[in-house]
Formats: structure tokens, sequence, C-alpha cells
């Protein structure tokens, strides 16, 4: 995409520097003759004419090319669920098992006294991601589910002081509705667009590849769409962004303009 910044006109006025010679003369000089002291100052010239406009092209730099990351989740088994859901209760983890490189399983026992609930979310990312959790830690679940004509899902492992551990997003946007910025605490997490080329048209139309910025106190980095990257200098968010893209025009009603699928875990310092 090629934006197009027109500098302004910066006519500067030329500064004629022009002095005049004196018209008395010396005494006795006879009427029309010359003046007999020429002029010492020279005239200024004049500055030469300011710039022209300016056209600068601004175009986003290429790119990194998809990675073929992979980053999802599903919880209870279900990457649809028809209802809405939001889950926000203690849990202890029951286990974390690698069922396989890529693909882990965290069981979750839920709930307080008698209402005891078993959960399970099972993550799917390439690279492989570690979980720095194991059997018996007391954690805080998080989970939210928005049909419409796809659904949105978030969710967010915390431990018990609030300190995020892992989450995910497959959505089409960043936040659920009732947290606008902070479901990803202490990570700033935003949209990056106008930072790809469109890609050629299908048949919704035109759609372009976006990144998430991540921010973390001071540390901050963009990972684009089908890319993977860390922030953070003791503590570390490992950031792994399957998808990240939005339709610059949509010409279809049954789809999400934009969608975002991504998985974050928190690496403890050391």
């Amino acid at each position: 995409m090629t934006a197009r910044l027109c500098g302004g006109l910066f006519a500067a006025a030329a500064l004629c520097g022009c002095t005049s010679s004196s018209l008395t003369g010396d005494p006795g000089t006879p009427d029309g003759a010359a003046d007999a002291t020429p002029d010492t100052a020279a005239d200024t010239p004049g500055e030469p004419d300011g710039p022209t406009d300016v056209v600068v092209d601004v175009t986003p730099p290429p790119c990194p090319a998809p990675q073929g990351v992979a980053a999802s989740f599903s919880v209870d088994g279900d990457e649809w669920p028809m209802e809405e859901v939001h889950l926000d209760t203690p849990c202890t983890i029951a286990a974390v098992v690698g069922e396989e490189v890529g693909h882990s399983v965290v069981d979750l026992v839920c709930g307080t006294g008698a209402m005891m609930e078993d959960h399970q979310v099972d993550l799917y990312t390439t690279p492989a991601a570690w979980l720095p959790m194991g059997a018996g830690t007391q954690v805080w679940f998080e989970y939210v589910a928005d049909p419409v004509w796809w659904v949105n899902r978030w969710f967010a492992i915390r431990d018990m002081a609030g300190n995020l551990v892992v989450a995910g997003v497959a959505s089409s946007r960043l936040h659920p509705e009732y947290e606008d910025t902070g479901f990803f605490d202490p990570l700033e997490v935003s949209v990056a667009g106008g930072v790809c080329e469109p890609e050629p048209p299908d048949s919704c139309g035109v759609q372009e590849r976006q990144a998430l910025d991540v921010r973390l106190g001071d540390a901050s980095g963009r990972i684009f769409d089908s890319g993977h990257g860390y922030v953070g200098d003791m503590v570390t968010a490992e950031v792994l962004v399957s998808q990240a893209s939005s339709y610059l025009d949509m010409d279809c009603d049954d789809a999400p303009d934009s969608f975002y699928e991504a998985i974050i875990v928190m690496i403890p310092e050391g």
C-alpha cells in the first residue's frame, strides 16, 4: 500500500537589498554631474527560490514471509460452542500432558466446595511451546466464547497472584467486549495495520496481513501474521501468531472483517 505525503510549499521571499547613493554630492559639483563618492555597500543578491512541493512515497517494508506458525486451542474439546460461555473460576491443575510435540493438554479441576467441575484446555503450537506449570498448582482460569456467524473465543490461565501464565485468542477482535485492553495483562497487545502490502483479492475482497504489537514493561516487539517471537528481558512472553489479518474491503456478510489467532506463553525469569 502506498501512502503519499505532500510537503507544503515553502516559498521563501527573495530578500532584495538595495542601498541608494546620496544625491547631495560635493559642494560646487554642477547639477547633473556624477556623484563623486561611489556606493560602498554592495547590493544583496536575491536568495534562491524555495523548494517546490515534495512528494514522498511511503511504502510499507516487505513483511516477513509466513513462517507456518500454528497457534490454536480448544476448551473441553469444543472449538465451536453454540452458546455464550464465560468461565471465571479458581482451579487446581490436575495434569499437564504433552500428547505429542506441539500438543499440550491442561486438565483443570475448578470451583469451590461441593461445586467442582473438570475442564480441559488443548493447545496446539508450531513451534512447540513449553508450558511453565505443573500438577497441583492453583490457578485462575478464564474462558469466554461469543458465537456470531463464527465463534470468538479467548482463554487465560493466571497464577493466584494474577500473573499471566498462558493465554489465547481466536476472534475477530483481540479482547472481549467487556475488557477493552486488559485481557492479556501485564502485556499490552494491540493490532498493527497498514504494515503489509495488500494480498491479491479472494472471494471476499482485498485482505492485508497485519501484526500484533506486544509490550511488556520497557520491552516491545511486533509479531507478524504467521510469525513467532519473544518480548521481554527477564520475564519473557513467547508470542505465536497463526493469523492476524483484515479485509480492506469486504464483500461477504457471513465472515469476520478481521481475525486474530494467537497463543502467548509467559516464560518465567531464569
